[in-house]
């Protein structure tokens, strides 16, 4: 009698085991994320914040960039942001990169920070805390 037969309910030779290793293992993530670091200026805090978040994120995001991140370094010689957006894979960021509204977006940004790089990783999916309400 033939052992992978009896393995699993519905195993076909020639085929990769149903089930969670055959699922997770197949798939892949080809989101990329854009790491933005720099430190704000101390002339205008107050224009910088007005930038940022009344055009800056709204048009970013409408750019088909989803921030996920922002960070502030209170400590340390470290840039004081650190700011995330996550892109659905490295073609469509180049492409956003490559645009002259991104471009201009980004140089204004330059007009209110210091220290300012950016880096492209892969995306990883953080493992967060899921709240179940209590009745």
């Amino acid at each position: 009698m033939r052992e992978e037969a009896r393995a699993h309910p519905g195993f076909k030779p020639g085929t990769t085991t149903p089930g969670i290793w055959s699922e997770s293992l197949v798939t892949t993530d080809t989101r990329v994320k854009l790491l933005m670091s720099y430190d704000i200026l101390n002339d205008d805090e107050q224009a910088y914040y007005q930038y940022v978040l009344g055009e800056f994120l709204p048009k970013v995001q409408a750019l088909g960039l989803i921030m996920t991140d922002a960070w502030h370094t209170a400590y340390g010689n470290y840039p004081a942001r650190l700011i995330s957006f996550v892109a659905r894979d490295r073609a469509a960021l180049n492409s956003i990169l490559n645009l002259d509204e991104w471009k201009q977006l980004e140089e204004r940004l330059q007009s209110f920070v210091a220290e300012y790089q950016i880096r492209i990783v892969r995306y990883r999916a953080a493992a967060g805390w899921v709240a179940t309400p209590t009745n």
